[in-house]
């Protein structure tokens, strides 16, 4: 049977799928295989890898399905994740364009859509817990990926307001199985492969002291499945903070690191060259998410540890 059939049968019936984009990917290869365990049928989507379909999150086709109702929920999770890229137009057209094309079609059939934003656009924070409604007390985007992630947050509000769509701002997402080489793989999962193999850890001379709230993937994939099964009419809508709540710093990672390998870690200090586009502290208020899925949207300290260590043995 042809994926047009499927889709034409699931719609008769409906039985409706899920379509995961960039399920290729760490992030969107969670939810997918999150949503797969809790029985939820899933279509997956990437341009690489092996997916269900092998095309552009924006491809025409997929487009009109999306029109016509063949999913009961879009989960978009591709576009370009590297922040250091410069090229504004093409962030543009992955980050901002594609998304909003997608909402539109998910908007015309009324399914659900929920995308990927990015805690990067707040910028400069200082260290106090931040709110979605306090982005007017911060720098703003401090590269070219957070702009284009808070434009799209701020043309889904402008354009759908209400509507039954939410976008999650991520901030350090880690998890096993996330790939650990190139430039965009996470601090903390590039610093446990390293400690387990025996391998140096780079950190940048003087941020000892700087933080990061990092998140469990599956806690991101628990809370979109938590959203994609509220049809109520009091479900989270809107763009919210997705964060574990807790802010682990640079020296406490390295002594995690220490404990876990049970022995002296290599720790290479390299100069600071980042400037201005670093974001030295992220903490996250997650108050509004907690009122529709207070279970899903807290990890303290200690439970953040024991899945890091977790993580840190599957390097090994």
């Amino acid at each position: 049977m042809s994926r047009t059939s499927r889709l034409d049968s699931a719609i008769v019936t409906g039985n409706l799928p899920v379509l995961v984009t960039g399920s290729s990917g760490f992030i969107g290869g969670s939810i997918s295989n999150e949503l797969k365990r809790s029985g939820v049928a899933v279509v997956t989507l990437d341009v690489n890898g092996t997916p269900d379909i092998k095309a552009d999150a924006a491809d025409p086709a997929v487009l009109a399905d999306v029109r016509r109702g063949a999913y009961s929920a879009v989960v978009h999770q591709a576009g370009i994740s590297n922040t250091l890229e410069k090229d504004e137009e093409l962030l543009y057209q992955h980050n901002t364009a594609k998304p909003l094309a997608i909402a539109d079609a998910c908007s015309s059939s009324a399914t659900l859509f929920i995308y990927a934003s990015s805690f990067s656009v707040y910028g400069a924070t200082g260290r106090r817990p931040l709110r979605e409604s306090d982005l007017s007390t911060t720098t703003g985007p401090l590269n070219a990926y957070a702009r284009s992630k808070l434009l799209l947050d701020e043309r889904m509000s402008c354009r759908f307001g209400g509507g039954n769509w939410i976008g999650l701002r991520y901030t350090n997402v880690f998890g096993p199985r996330e790939p650990i080489s190139g430039r965009m793989a996470s601090v903390i999962s590039r610093w446990l492969c390293n400690s387990a193999r025996r391998e140096p850890i780079e950190i940048f001379e003087g941020t000892e002291d700087s933080g990061r709230d990092f998140v469990e993937v599956h806690r991101i994939a628990r809370v979109i499945l938590r959203r994609i099964l509220d049809d109520s009419k009091d479900s989270a809508r809107g763009v919210f903070n997705m964060g574990s709540g807790t802010t682990v710093t640079f020296g406490e990672l390295l002594n995690w690191c220490r404990e876990f390998a049970g022995e002296a870690i290599k720790v290479r200090t390299v100069p600071f060259h980042i400037g201005e586009q670093y974001q030295h502290w992220t903490s996250v208020d997650m108050g509004l998410l907690a009122q529709h899925y207070p279970d899903q949207t807290v990890s303290d300290k200690e439970s953040l540890k024991e899945y890091a260590r977790y993580c840190w043995a599957s390097h090994k």
